[in-house]
């Protein structure tokens, strides 16, 4: 009788494991937020066209991680009132093949910001910045 129930154990064990094991597993079809750790690892810069049109984020993948989103604070000064303002956008990383952002890479990404942008002093790189708040991605 007790070899029995410790057959029965084991295999409740066993099927419970494996449910978790398969629950757990990060794929591109559900990619996870990334912890603070990681998202340090990730740096960029944005670049504006002449014709305020085009926003250009170039980053670094410095993780183990293969990113599909980051989201990230720009900040902006406006020429005429030199106001600086703040505001949060999620920025795609994949391509139209849906190859995401791999590790240890660099990479541009071309995002249309809106009018939040117009405006601005090109060429002042001081109070025109990101910084990436959070990442989201997948291990290969």
């Amino acid at each position: 009788m007790k070899l029995r129930t410790r057959i029965f154990n084991l295999l409740v064990l066993i099927f419970f494991t494996s449910i978790l094991a398969s629950c757990s597993k990060v794929s591109k079809d559900k990619p996870v937020l990334l912890e603070k750790n990681d998202v340090m690892n990730i740096h960029g810069k944005i670049f504006i066209s002449d014709d305020y049109k085009y926003t250009t984020v170039k980053l670094y993948n410095g993780t183990t991680w293969t990113l599909t989103d980051v989201d990230i604070d720009v900040a902006r000064t406006d020429s005429k009132s030199g106001i600086l303002t703040t505001r949060r956008f999620r920025v795609s990383l994949s391509d139209t093949d849906k190859q995401y952002f791999k590790p240890f890479k660099y990479g541009e990404f071309q995002e249309q910001f809106g009018d939040f942008m117009d405006g601005i002093d090109l060429n002042d790189t001081t109070n025109n910045s990101i910084e990436i708040v959070s990442a989201y991605g997948f291990k290969e």
